[in-house]
């Protein structure tokens, strides 16, 4: 079994359509894996409240961050839908301290099963 820790942010869609084609690589060839998840806290400073997507990206990133999302047929959302995911744009960004605190626990518990069915839970509802 191949051991494999993932830096994966649970606000960055590339890192689900990452996933998604780990998974299926894994699949095509048998190779086993075991997953650790790491953090990366994107947005540390960020109110419990969240904000709107569309606003976090025109503050992150400028106007033209909104535009690109806003067309149906932008690199990220060819990419998820090659794997099966459809992104929902009208959704809000949240910090991510809480779910991070959630999987290092289940790390330090030796709950990999566990903190994978979560992962894919969080995933799912976001985007």
């Amino acid at each position: 079994m191949t051991f494999l820790p993932l830096l994966l942010s649970l606000l960055r869609p590339y890192c689900y359509v990452g996933l998604r084609h780990l998974e299926r690589a894994a699949s095509q060839t048998g190779v086993k894996y075991s997953l650790t998840w790491e953090p990366i806290l994107l947005n540390p400073t960020m109110a419990d409240e969240g904000k709107s997507f569309r606003d976090h990206l025109i503050g992150k990133y400028g106007p033209g961050a909104a535009q690109m999302v806003d067309d149906p047929n932008n690199h990220i959302s060819q990419s998820g839908r090659a794997v099966g995911i459809e992104f929902q744009n009208d959704r809000n960004v949240y910090p991510t301290l809480k779910a991070h605190a959630i999987m290092e626990y289940l790390k330090e518990e030796d709950k990999n099963d566990e903190a994978n069915k979560i992962m894919e839970a969080l995933y799912a509802a976001y985007f």
